[in-house]
């Protein structure tokens, strides 16, 4: 059944193919060599009166503030929709540093304060809240030692972000609880001057000898992470 239609196709084909091989080019073209048409190439407007045109480069390199803290936010969003309780740990991750009953984490890589919120809940963690002047004299003194230990390393400054923020423009609240400080160690008159409207996030200032600073959060700094032992985590989003 199948046999005469089989038959029928490969004489087309032949005979198709016999007269491609047969065809020739036209006869003004007869002993030259055939050239193929090329699409013509485009050029850009050299026309000096055309102005304007942003520079592709400069927006993929220096993106506007609000884009970053807006992909900050919706990454950090994403990031603690993923996060699962912490399970209980005997003792501190390898990197880490112990004091008393809960674990430290010095990054040596800048990022946001967003992205460092959520970098910080992806180790088991978050952002370090020094609840007293013991806690925060330790991480001074630790981010003194690290910023030795990174002499060599190409940063330019070695801030570091914690776990304070404004919410309100006003006032300073720890994440996670979101509860007032009851400790403070800003550098004085410092918030008098600077306020907390554009600029609400913390950080511990390495040019005033890790006394706390406020800044705007999408700005890029060093990090400290902390976690509980002996008892599990979850982060409440």
């Amino acid at each position: 059944m199948w046999g005469p239609h089989l038959l029928l196709g490969v004489l087309v084909v032949y005979t198709f193919g016999r007269v491609r091989c047969q065809f020739q080019y036209p006869t003004e073209t007869a002993g030259k060599q055939y050239q193929v048409p090329q699409p013509p190439t485009y050029k850009p407007p050299t026309n000096p009166a055309i102005t304007g045109i942003p520079n592709i480069n400069t927006v993929l390199v220096k993106p506007p503030p609000f884009l970053k803290l807006l992909v900050a936010v919706l990454y950090g969003y994403k990031i603690n929709r993923r996060i699962k309780p912490t399970p209980p740990i005997k003792k501190c991750p390898e990197g880490w540093f112990r004091r008393d009953q809960r674990c430290y984490f010095f990054s040596d890589k800048k990022t946001s304060w967003y992205g460092a919120e959520s970098l910080c809940r992806l180790k088991g963690g978050y952002l370090a809240i020094p609840d007293t002047e013991e806690e925060n004299n330790f991480l001074k003194e630790t981010s003194t030692s690290e910023e030795v230990r990174l002499q060599g390393a190409p940063i330019p400054h070695f801030s570091r972000w914690i776990g304070l923020r404004s919410l309100d423009g006003s006032t300073i609240q720890k994440i996670i609880t979101n509860e007032l400080l009851t400790f403070t160690d800003f550098v004085p008159g410092h918030l008098a001057s600077r306020g907390l409207t554009s600029e609400p996030c913390v950080h511990m200032d390495y040019t005033s000898s890790f006394l706390w600073k406020v800044e705007k959060c999408h700005r890029g700094f060093l990090y400290i992470c902390e976690r509980h032992l002996h008892f599990e985590f979850k982060y409440i989003v």
